[in-house]
Parts: C-alpha cells; structure tokens; sequence
C-alpha cells in the first residue's frame, strides 16, 4: 500500500511538472515601411531552463481569428524580423509570437496579436475640472494590443494640438496642470501610440469641460447660473446643481434634465460666500461625470432705505443754508436728489448728490435768508431704481423792531418737521458785536419782547438768532433729534435824545436838561431861544442843563424853544429841536 501511494504521488507530481507554462515573447508592434514591408519588433523572455528562445512567427492576412501560417522561426537573441513584399500599405497583416525553449515540462504561451496598423483611437470617458481650475481627462484602455502610451490633444479653434504624453496601456488618466478651466471651457481628445512611435488616429469627437458663469441679483436676492452643454457622450442623462455655503459641505441643490443649461435660485443670505456648480451625468447607467468650474462670490444682497431724514438745517449766512441728511448706512444707493420748495408741496431739484455716507451734508448758495423760509428733502435712488423721500423741514427766519421806548421785538417761523415735534426754541443775543448768550424763553414762542435799558451797552446794537430743537419718532422705530438755526437779526438803537416839556424853576422840577440812551457822545450843542428868537442859553456840556434864567433872571413864564445836537463815537449825528415851558 506505501508503495502504492508513492507511485501515485509520483504520476501527480509529474502531472503538476508537465502543466507548467511561461509566458511567450512580448509583441510590441508591426510597422509598415514605406515599401509596403513590415517590420515586427518584440522582446524576448528568458527560458524557464535558461538561455534566450528561438520564436516562430505567426501570420494572417485573413483577419484576428486566421487561419495564421508561420512566417519564420527567428534565431535565439533576435527581437525584430521584416517580412519583405508583405504590401502591408495595403494588406492587414496580423501577427502572434511563440518562443521554443525545449526545456521539458513547459509549454510556451502565445504572446498577443498585433497588426501592422497604428493603435486604434481610444475610446473617451470623461473630462472634469478638478477644484484648483486645472481639467482632467479619462478614457479607456486602448484597444490595439499595441498600444503602449497615449498622447493628449487640446482642441483648439478647430485644431489638435498635442501637448503631452503619457506612456502605459493601463494608464488612462491626465490633468492639464496648465489648464485655464476655470476661465473657460477646454476641450480635449486621445491618440494611441506604440513602443514604435507610432501614433494612431485620435478620437475626433473631443469632449470638453463644462463652464459656468452667475449674474447676481441683488435686488431680487437670486443668482442666476448658466453653463454649457456636456457634448459627444452617447447622451446626458441630467445635470446637477451643487453649492457650498461658507466652506461648508457641498449639498445637492437642483436636479435638471439635458436640455436644461439655467437654474436660478432665490432667497439668499446677504454676506455668505457662496461657491456653486454643475456636473453632468452620463446617459445609460453609466458613472461617468463631468464637473464644471467652480463660481464663488459673496452674496451682497441689496439694502434698502430704512429711513431718511433730515438731521439739522443751518443758516450760515444771508446767501446760505447748510443741512445734513440721515440715511441707514446700509443702504444699497446709486444717488441722492436734494429738492427745495417755497410752499412743502412744489419741490425743484436742486442737485444729485453720489452715494455719500451719513449724515449726507448740502449746501445751499442761492437763498435769501434774511427773508424766506425754504422747505428741504432729499430723494435717495437705491440701486434697484427705487425712491424713497426724506420728511422735509424749512429754515427759521428771524425778523425784528427796534422801538424808540428802548424795547427790541423779535419774531420767527415755526420750524415744521414731518416727524418731530418742537421741543424749545433756544434765543440767543448778543451786544455791540460781543459773545452770543442764551436768553430764557418760554418753551415754545415765536416771538420775544425785551426792555433793553438796563442792559450794559456802548453802541445800542443787538443780535439775536434763534435755535429749534425737534425730538424726532421715525415710523420703524428711530429716535433721534434734529435742529435748526436761523440767520441773525441785528437791531440798531440809536443814540436816543429825552427831554423834559417843562421846568418850574423854583421848584423840583427846575433845570431843563437832556438825557440819552447809549451815550457815548464825542459832540454836544444846545440852544435855548426866546418867543422872539433870541439865543439865551447854550452849551457843548451835555451834563449842564439850563435852570430857567437869562443873565442870572428868571425868565418870564412862557414857551421856549430849544435846538439839541449830538454826535457818538460812532459818528451817528442826531439832532432835537422843540419846547420847553417855564412855569413860574
């Protein structure tokens, strides 16, 4: 029985040796020469007993299933063999490899079949732009056993042009690190090529990236996404719509069909950034995609006026009136129109202001001030061509009297303003060209009446301006104050001459003598006359008075005139002439 076992383990092993094989000689390529003979090259592999083989060629003209007839058998260590008046510019020739080792248990296995035509053109999968811009391609492994690289075409205004190589029949990816995919759509093909050098024909249905580009619309909050048609697939099943938002994860955001190349998408975030795609999807169960360039951009979504007013309104001058506007920011704007009226209802444009920031000052050089009271609004113009106006509010004009009973008047307008409400009207005076101080005023007049006689002066002249104060209740909720000054009135009180209608002079009342307001005399004259004319009294000492008497007598009870004359340092001149009685 042992012996039994070992005879059969005997047999089994040399069944094992006898099954043995290694692998034949690797067929590169046949090259037709231009005589019409065919070159064919190989490498040959060592024998499994050691030493190169012979190998014999095989050949058919008949096509890759023969029958094949040998060619020739080569001497050992030969790796090309011409096979002279093959016409092979005119026959397919087709060709196989066998090696003879002659080394006992192993058989040698066919290597390929090859033709003497150049590799077939590969077949396209893809192309895709990769995140960084730069376009890959993709296509499938070569059909010619030939084939041992590729070379990759960029299709370029209607031409093939080579612009790199890439060697191994496995090997079937390439990106363009100099593509400009993300500025444009690229389209690309595929040549194989042998050991040899020779290139077949490319694939002339070149396949090129999809291209996106967006218009943002800020006043809708929407962006619109346009790309271009996946072209020379067997066909596109659909496309699809990513978007990242803020570096977050991509997300599917549309699905549409092959004839779709728009989507537009609605309610955006203002200030988020926003990154967005499109890949195509092959047709018939295929996983084949194509990516498209990737559009980034920051979503600035329209603002729109909040709220618009008027802060404050200065008179700066007779021929001036400054003002400034309030406005939100934040406002999406493309102008501003000041308008001005004479009645709140007829406004003018006065001029167009660029988008400014707030508060958005104007100056208005051709008013009269002193006399009129304007009204002022502005109009913003958002960047969606909408308006919004501004409430209005007009200057204060101040006026005034000054009365000889040394009282000043002064009166205003009412300052109006569409959302205030006057809180005080501050006035303030000055004299004889000093510092403006505030007078205390009842809350909310338009006019004040003042006795000026007690106040220390020099001149007699009087300034005065008044100053609103509005508190302001926008309608969304914005709580403010705006202001408004008037010109400045200025009252003269002359150089004013009081006299007394009669003197006793014997009793309290006995010296006829002037007084004056705002005394500062540089020139006095008075004369004293009789019924008759006759001068009996003067002086240039405006604090001597005349007591009545003529040459040291008390004159007689009666009417007399007198003439008085003044000059101040201002050179005011004023004169007083009438009566005076004498009662005895």
């Amino acid at each position: 029985m042992k012996v039994r076992a070992l005879i059969v383990f005997i047999f089994f092993l040399a069944g094992n040796i006898n099954a043995q094989t290694f692998t034949g000689p690797s067929l590169h390529c046949a090259t037709t020469q231009g005589n019409g003979d065919v070159v064919i090259n190989w490498t040959n592999n060592t024998c499994p007993c050691g030493g190169l083989p012979t190998v014999t060629i095989y050949a058919s003209n008949s096509g890759i299933n023969g029958p094949y007839t040998a060619l020739t058998t080569a001497a050992a260590g030969t790796t090309s063999y011409t096979q002279a008046g093959a016409n092979g510019s005119n026959v397919t020739w087709y060709y196989y490899m066998v090696s003879n080792c002659g080394c006992a248990g192993f058989t040698s296995l066919n290597s390929d079949t090859i033709n003497n035509l150049n590799p077939q053109a590969p077949n396209l999968n893809f192309v895709s732009v990769n995140t960084n811009g730069s376009a890959t391609i993709n296509w499938q492994k070569g059909q010619s056993a030939q084939t041992f690289g590729y070379v990759i075409y960029e299709y370029i205004n209607g031409n093939y042009i080579p612009i790199d190589t890439v060697y191994g029949r496995t090997d079937t990816t390439f990106t363009d690190l100099k593509s400009t995919a993300a500025n444009g759509s690229e389209s690309y093909t595929v040549a194989a090529i042998d050991s040899c050098g020779n290139i077949g024909a490319y694939n002339t249905s070149p396949q090129q990236t999809i291209y996106v580009t967006y218009s943002l619309n800020s006043c809708q909050r929407s962006i619109t996404i346009n790309w271009d048609a996946y072209k020379n697939w067997p066909g596109v099943q659909s496309y699809s719509v990513y978007d990242s938002v803020n570096g977050a994860a991509h997300q599917l955001i549309g699905t549409y069909s092959s004839n779709t190349l728009t989507a537009t998408f609605n309610n955006l975030t203002n200030q988020e950034n926003l990154c967005i795609w499109v890949v195509a999807n092959e047709q018939g169960g295929s996983s084949y995609t194509s990516s498209s360039n990737i559009q980034c951009t920051v979503v600035n979504n329209f603002n729109p006026v909040t709220y618009c007013y008027i802060k404050s309104i200065t008179t700066v001058s007779n021929n001036e009136i400054d003002m400034t506007f309030v406005i939100n920011n934040n406002a999406s704007l493309s102008g501003l129109i000041v308008e001005r009226s004479l009645d709140n209802v007829s406004f003018y444009r006065l001029a167009f202001l660029p988008p400014l920031p707030s508060p958005v000052p104007y100056a208005d050089m051709a008013v009269d001030a002193a006399t009129t009271s304007y009204y002022y609004r502005i109009l913003a113009v958002d960047s969606c061509a909408d308006t919004t106006y501004s409430s209005s509010a007009n200057n204060i004009v101040i006026s005034g009297y000054a009365f000889s009973t040394l009282n000043n008047y002064v009166l205003w307008n009412a300052f109006n303003f569409q959302y205030g409400i006057v809180l005080n009207y501050n006035l303030f005076r000055n004299i004889d060209n000093g510092p403006f101080g505030s007078i205390n005023i009842a809350a909310a007049p338009l006019n004040f009446k003042e006795d000026i006689s007690k106040l220390t002066r020099t001149n007699g002249e009087f300034c005065y301006y008044v100053i609103a104060t509005d508190s302001v209740n926008y309608p969304i909720g914005i709580i403010d104050y705006t202001t408004c000054k008037s010109n400045v009135i200025c009252l003269d009180q002359q150089l004013t001459i009081l006299v007394p209608n009669a003197i006793v002079p014997t009793g309290k009342n006995s010296i006829f003598i002037p007084k004056f307001a705002y005394y500062d005399i540089t020139a006095y004259d008075m004369q004293i006359y009789n019924r008759w004319g006759g001068l009996i009294f003067q002086t240039n000492d405006y604090t001597q008075g005349w007591n009545g008497t003529y040459n040291g007598e008390t004159v007689e009870q009666g009417v007399y005139a007198y003439t008085i004359t003044v000059t101040d340092s201002q050179n005011h001149t004023v004169q007083k002439a009438g009566t005076v009685m004498v009662i005895r």
